[in-house]
């Protein structure tokens, strides 16, 4: 899976605590040297808890009930794959992107034969959110698209703190995209 990042890069206000992001999209990758595997650091991954992952504690039950749901039904439609993961810290790795990347990879997200996967990635620590498509889902799922969508669906939440209304809302869109193709 080619990771395709979508960063917003925030920066707590003085006092205030609100996310204030910016947009920026790449497909350049920098996480460990080659040399390191994903085997070598599979130590690293937390185990998965389910379609959504909230080792940052950002959602509500509710929240993740309803993402839950969402992503459940879209599944067992299409065979599409989707996993978020709110996350403090992606270490060893150097970015999101590469991160989640291996993490879908280990977990399984996608299906190796058809990578119809997507991982959504996370950190309020970090101020970054990031897409990974699988290469089944790149030709519907593109950078632009993916920046239109965080600006149209996701952006208001995010600033307000609203993580999970904002991870509803991208998810409701990335899914109405895919079953609209």
């Amino acid at each position: 899976m080619k990771s395709i990042r979508l960063l917003i890069f925030g920066v707590l206000c003085a006092g205030l605590g609100i996310l204030a992001p910016q947009v920026r999209a790449q497909t350049d990758r920098t996480y460990l040297s080659t040399a390191d595997s994903t085997e070598e650091r599979m130590g690293t991954f937390p185990q998965r808890i389910g379609w959504v992952n909230d080792y940052e504690k950002l959602l509500t039950a509710n929240e993740i009930a309803e993402l839950t749901t969402i992503i459940r039904n879209h599944q067992q439609l299409t065979g599409d794959e989707i996993a978020i993961v709110t996350t403090k810290s992606f270490a060893p790795y150097h970015d999101l992107g590469g991160y989640g990347k291996d993490l879908a990879t280990v977990w399984g997200i996608g299906k190796s034969k058809k990578d119809k996967g997507l991982m959504i990635m996370l950190s309020k620590t970090k101020g970054e959110i990031q897409f990974v498509p699988g290469d089944g889902l790149k030709g519907t799922l593109t950078d632009t698209l993916l920046n239109q969508l965080i600006d149209n669906k996701m952006i208001g939440s995010l600033q307000k703190e609203l993580f999970g209304d904002a991870l509803i809302a991208g998810t409701k869109e990335i899914i109405r995209i895919l079953e609209s193709h």
